[in-house]
C-alpha cells in the first residue's frame, strides 16, 4: 500500500461512499443524483450504458485547491468506455468565469489522465484501466507535481502547479458540456474522496 508522507496531515473535503443514498456525503457536503437515473446501492453507483449520469455537489467551490497539495480518489469499474472517453472526476468552472478547473479521466483505449481546464494535461502513455475490472484510482498533487497511480502503482507524474478553483464537482460525467460532450462514464462508483493536506 502507498504511505503518503502527509497522511497524519490531511482534511477531508468529501467522502462518497456511495451507500444506499447520496444526498450527504460522511463530511455533510449536500450532492444530489444527477436526473435521478444513476442507480444507488449499497455497494456502488451504477451510471448505467446511456445518457449521462453520477452524482454532483450542490454547493460551490467544493475542490477549489487553490495551490495547496491534495488527494483525490475513487474506486470505479467500467463496463464500456464511450469513444469520447470517460469522465471519472469532473471539477470545472464553466469557461465564462474563468478559473481553473480538473478532470481525472479515461480515454477509450484505457489510458487514464489528469487534465487541467486550459490544456495541460498528464497522461499514461499506454492503457491501464481496463473494463470489468474494480480500480482504485488516485491523482496526487504534491509540491506542484501531480502524481497518478492505479492501485497504489505509479503510472505517470508530471509538474502542475496551478491554482484550482473550480466551482462544481461531478462524478461519473462532466458537468458542463462546454460543447464538447459530457463524457459519461459506463460503470460502477464506489469511495470516492478529497483530500486537502495541511
Amino acid at each position: 500500500m502507498l504511505i503518503n508522507p502527509y497522511f497524519f496531515g490531511r482534511n477531508f473535503i468529501f467522502n462518497l461512499p456511495f451507500s444506499s443514498s447520496v444526498t450527504f456525503d460522511t463530511q455533510g457536503n449536500a450532492w444530489v443524483n444527477k436526473f435521478g437515473l444513476a442507480v444507488i446501492s449499497d455497494s456502488a453507483m451504477y451510471t448505467g450504458t446511456t445518457g449521462y449520469t453520477g452524482a454532483e455537489n450542490i454547493s460551490d467551490s467544493l475542490l477549489a485547491f487553490g495551490l495547496a497539495d491534495f488527494e483525490v480518489c475513487l474506486t470505479v469499474k467500467l463496463v464500456s468506455i464511450p469513444l469520447e472517453g470517460s469522465a471519472l472526476i469532473d471539477s470545472f468552472k464553466s469557461i465564462g468565469l474563468g478559473e481553473e478547473g480538473f478532470q481525472l479521466f479515461v480515454y477509450s483505449d484505457g489510458r487514464l489522465s489528469f487534465y487541467q481546464k486550459s490544456g495541460n494535461e498528464i497522461k499514461t502513455v499506454t492503457p491501464v484501466v481496463f473494463t470489468g475490472i474494480y480500480y482504485t484510482i488516485k491523482a496526487v498533487r504534491i509540491a506542484g507535481v501531480v502524481s497518478l497511480y492505479v492501485d497504489d502503482v505509479l503510472v505517470a507524474s508530471g509538474s502542475m502547479n496551478v491554482s484550482f478553483n473550480s466551482n462544481w464537482t461531478a462524478i461519473g460525467y462532466q458537468y458542463f458540456d462546454n460543447g464538447y460532450g459530457y463524457y459519461p462514464s459506463r460503470g460502477y462508483f464506489r469511495n470516492a474522496y478529497a483530500i486537502m493536506y495541511a
